[in-house]
């Protein structure tokens, strides 16, 4: 059995000897199954995960996973939903998060749908694998809208599925996406932003991308003004936004060079704002983006301001 996810140009695979519902994605993700390609090929053993030492601890997210170094390899440990007894699951990976072995235990292999790949395991892979790629996964809205992509970047309750809604709503032509996760990728000499099944509450989720236009970031404020941000400030907030291996130099230095390049090549903005129709006209308006075949509906928002 085979089981593939492609999110933003990079291919997931997983092989069992046999099949197992364990590799059966949730119907979110089907737009993502491609039928071939494995930048990231996994084996699925049905074995119990393999023993680990605290000394050999990288990191710790504090919540569900952590990060064991195993010889030259890693070894990513996932606790049991209720977070007692040893690791429900674990994926021993090389440091270019390529090829590796997906451990999942005989008591669960036989499980519900999607529970080998389920949160955080998949994202890890692709968030740690990009890194060394030269991309980038970011906590942000996508909305592409004439053409062109704009990230709305926050943190969780900053609004990025707040302004998902309006977008839809002010330009029924835009697509959002994702609502919550972006993967941003050099192409020639533009940036190009990229859905995932990794939505927000809205559960947007869009296997298409677009070329990036501007990069937003958001704060919900009581009035709505776009004010532009210099290059370094945008470096540091797009690290901030971003999910890089910390415990490692070459992945967190080749992280480095991907936020710097991006904010020197792609508009940057904060975006104070109130969460209605006035935000979309302060940013369609302040970057000056055409909207295509739609033109802004609904009733006027506040008064919004570009300083």
């Amino acid at each position: 059995m085979i089981a593939r996810l492609r999110v933003g140009g990079v291919t997931l695979t997983v092989r069992a000897a046999r099949p197992t519902p364990a590799l059966l994605f949730p119907k979110r993700f089907r737009p993502f199954v491609p039928s071939r390609g494995a930048d990231i090929a996994l084996r699925l053993a049905p074995e119990p995960v393999p023993t680990v030492s605290a000394s050999d601890l990288l990191f710790d997210s504090g919540g569900t996973w952590r990060v064991y170094r195993r010889g030259r390899r890693l070894l990513y440990a996932f606790r049991p939903p209720m977070g007692e007894g040893p690791p429900a699951r674990a994926v021993l990976t090389d440091r270019s998060r390529r090829r590796g072995t997906l451990y999942l235990p005989p008591s669960a292999a036989g499980r519900s749908r999607g529970f080998a790949l389920s949160y955080p395991l998949d994202e890890l892979l692709f968030q740690h694998h990009l890194a060394h790629a030269g991309g980038l996964v970011l906590h942000a809205c996508g909305v592409a809208f004439g053409g062109r992509a704009v990230l709305l970047c926050g943190r969780s309750g900053a609004g990025k599925t707040t302004m998902a809604r309006l977008f839809r709503s002010a330009l029924p032509d835009a697509t959002v996406l994702s609502d919550d996760r972006i993967v941003v990728r050099r192409r020639g000499r533009s940036w190009r932003a990229f859905g995932t099944p990794w939505h927000g509450s809205g559960r947007f989720a869009t296997a298409g991308s677009a070329s990036v236009a501007a990069v937003v970031f958001l704060d919900q404020s009581r009035a709505t003004r776009l004010l532009p941000i210099p290059v370094a400030n945008a470096a540091v907030r797009l690290l901030a936004q971003s999910f890089p291996p910390l415990w490692e130099r070459e992945g967190m230095a080749r992280s480095l060079r991907t936020t710097t390049a991006m904010a020197a090549d792609v508009p940057a903005y904060l975006l104070r704002f109130e969460p209605d129709r006035g935000a979309v006209e302060a940013v369609v308006g302040g970057i000056g983006l055409p909207t295509g075949r739609s033109r802004l509906q609904g009733r006027p928002g506040a008064r919004s301001l570009l300083r």
